[in-house]
């Protein structure tokens, strides 16, 4: 793995049709926003959708899963060249989301890529480095949320936006996906066509897994604000690398401090 491209986030456990056969599935979806689904009970390779972000991977075996990488993404230094994912990851530590009703997941995904040279971060045991670039797709815009038709195994509608989503997505069985932003955004989409059907700034960014739980029949939505990461100011420093005319108001030290925003959604107006 010389571009720190790791399948090393959350395995999801679901019964779908597979040719035609229910089949118990277990999938997860790494770095290159490529998804791997096997059999949970025997480990056989089912099937692959890859998100259509990166250039690494130039074809996946239909029968074993094989990934077969394209030779201009080998690194060396000689050649220098683009690769539409960068080391971080096209999705990175925010959790999918997967709705059993509709088979449909809501993945969070970050329209970045990077050059290799001589230039940036040392990632291997060679002279090879590697510098963040904009995704040559993204307009500008980092942030990106994708549905996928699991039954289907076909992508859904996709949300972009400028910046990047930093929490975890929360589909409910009444047809919400919740997510957070770097802009400390917190929103609600329709599951069904991404509108944006609720949004309200934080005084801070959320970044954790979005919860959902009841108290006497009312249903409440909670996330945690303010708790600085990796992630939050390593995607800053790349936000404001690559659109500062959009002046983020983030930075390091969070600005409201640590906190827990719940919200009643019978309220969310």
């Amino acid at each position: 793995d010389p571009w720190d491209l790791d399948w090393v986030f959350e395995r999801q456990i679901l019964d779908l049709p597979v040719d035609g056969i229910m089949r118990r599935v277990v999938f997860t979806v790494g770095k290159p926003a490529i998804l791997d689904a096997l059999d949970a009970a025997t480990g056989e390779f089912l099937f692959a959708i890859d998100m259509g972000l990166q250039n690494i991977v130039s074809a996946i075996d239909p029968e074993t899963g094989a990934k077969t990488i394209s030779p201009h993404a080998i690194p060396n230094i000689e050649k220098p060249t683009f690769l539409s994912v960068n080391n971080d990851g096209i999705r990175n530590w925010p959790s999918l989301s997967y709705n059993a009703e509709t088979k449909r997941l809501y993945l969070p995904l970050i329209e970045t890529g990077m050059q290799t040279g001589t230039e940036g971060y040392k990632l291997t045991s060679s002279e090879i480095r590697f510098d963040a670039r904009p995704h040559p797709d993204s307009d500008g815009k980092l942030g990106r949320i994708q549905a996928v038709d699991m039954g289907g195994r076909e992508l859904g509608w996709r949300y972009r936006q400028s910046p990047p989503i930093m929490t975890s997505m929360m589909a409910t069985a009444g047809g919400l996906v919740f997510a957070g932003d770097l802009n400390r955004a917190f929103m609600a989409f329709d599951d069904s066509t991404g509108e944006i059907l609720w949004k309200t700034d934080l005084d801070d960014v959320p970044s954790s897994n979005i919860v959902s739980y009841s108290v006497d029949g009312r249903q409440y939505v909670a996330v945690v604000a303010g708790m600085s990461n990796y992630n939050v100011r390593d995607l800053n420093g790349l936000y404001n690398r690559f659109a500062p005319e959009l002046d983020m108001p983030v930075n390091d030290a969070p600005k409201g401090g640590a906190a827990v925003w719940v919200f009643a959604l019978d309220g969310l107006k």
